[in-house]
């Protein structure tokens, strides 16, 4: 996050010992480099690894491609089960 590399960028020599910023985040070498700055100080330290974005619109055009129409067309028979289940469990039914 924003907040967590201007964190890291005030210390100097974490500021020296790091790459460049960059839009996937850390190399390795920098997470060796965090790693050893922080370890002494640091009682945890989080990673989070994301899926790259094209994955994502892989996963919907095979979908498109799977089947016809959107997801709200898909989920709307689901939905309309849902809706008259809870009347009914809310006593409305």
């Amino acid at each position: 996050s924003d907040e967590s590399w201007a964190a890291l960028s005030a210390d100097a020599e974490t500021a020296r010992a790091l790459a460049p910023r960059r839009r996937d985040g850390l190399t390795a070498a920098d997470a060796e480099v965090l790693r050893a700055r922080l370890g002494a100080r640091a009682s945890e330290l989080s990673v989070h690894r994301g899926v790259p974005f094209a994955a994502w619109i892989l996963v919907g055009a095979l979908l498109t491609l799977w089947r016809p129409g959107t997801v709200v067309s898909w989920l709307l028979p689901y939905a309309e089960k849902a809706w008259r289940l809870a009347g009914f469990l809310g006593g409305r039914g």
